[in-house]
C-alpha cells in the first residue's frame, strides 16, 4: 500500500502542535504574571519619586499620595527626633506644606519633628531624611553649593540635593551626629533657638561648633 509520506508529517505536526500549543500558551502566561508581579514589588519598594528637587509642584493629589506610601513602607519605629546640641531644640517641619523650610522648635512628639533615614544604595552612610507627617525629603533648594542656602523639604527624588552623609563627632564620652550634604560638602546648621531657620554652612565655620552637631532619639 501506498502510504502519502509529505501528508503523514503533517499530520503528524498538527498533532504536535496541538499537543504543545496549550504548553506554550501557560508558559506565556506564567511569564507575564512573574514579570507583572515582579514590576508590583519594585514599586512597592519605592520609597523615592522621579522629580526634580525644587521643581514645579506636583499636580494635586500627587504629594498626599506620595506621603502616604512613605509612611505606609517606613516602620514607625524608624522615625526618630534630631535634637541640636547647641541649642536644645528639634528640627520641625511645620505645617508639612512642600518647600517649608524646616526650623527649630521645641522638641515634642509631633510627626512633622519625627524623621527616617533611608540608605542611599551604593554610597556609605548617606541617607534622604524623611518626614513622618509629610513623607516629603530634606533638601537644600535647588541643590546651590552657597553658604547659607536655606534647608527645606520636597518631594523625594533621585536628586543628590537630598542626600546627607552622616557622620559621627566624638565630643568626650558623648557621641552626636553631624549631617554633610552629599553635594555641596556644606553641613547642616542653624544659627539660633526656637524659630531658627535652617541652613547649610561651613562644616569647620560652625558658631558654636555644636551648632551642627544633632541627637538622635526616638
Amino acid at each position: 500500500m501506498l502510504v502519502d509520506t509529505q501528508q503523514l508529517c503533517q499530520d503528524r505536526l498538527f498533532k504536535f502542535s496541538d499537543r504543545k500549543e496549550p504548553e506554550i500558551r501557560t508558559m506565556r502566561m506564567r511569564n507575564r504574571m512573574v514579570a507583572s508581579a515582579g514590576a508590583l514589588l519594585a514599586a512597592a519598594s519605592m520609597v523615592t519619586m522621579t522629580a526634580g528637587a525644587s521643581a514645579a509642584a506636583p499636580a494635586a493629589g500627587s504629594a498626599a499620595d506620595h506621603s502616604a506610601r512613605v509612611t505606609a513602607l517606613t516602620p514607625a519605629s524608624a522615625f526618630h527626633t534630631l535634637k541640636n546640641v547647641a541649642f536644645g531644640q528639634c528640627i520641625d517641619a511645620p505645617g508639612g506644606q512642600l518647600n517649608v523650610r524646616l526650623q527649630l522648635a521645641d522638641c515634642s512628639d509631633s510627626p512633622t519633628q519625627k524623621w527616617a533615614f533611608i540608605p542611599v544604595p551604593g554610597a556609605a552612610k548617606t541617607y534622604s531624611l524623611v518626614n513622618q507627617a509629610s513623607g516629603f525629603c530634606v533638601e537644600v533648594n535647588n541643590g546651590t553649593s552657597t553658604p547659607g542656602e536655606a534647608v527645606d523639604q520636597y518631594t523625594c527624588n533621585t536628586s543628590g540635593s537630598e542626600y546627607w552623609i552622616k557622620n559621627n563627632v566624638d565630643v568626650g564620652e558623648l557621641t552626636y551626629q553631624k549631617f554633610e550634604h552629599a553635594g555641596t560638602g556644606l553641613c547642616l546648621d542653624t544659627v539660633g533657638a526656637a524659630g531658627s531657620q535652617l541652613m547649610q554652612w561651613g562644616c569647620s565655620d560652625a558658631h558654636p561648633p555644636t551648632a551642627q552637631m544633632w541627637i538622635l532619639s526616638s
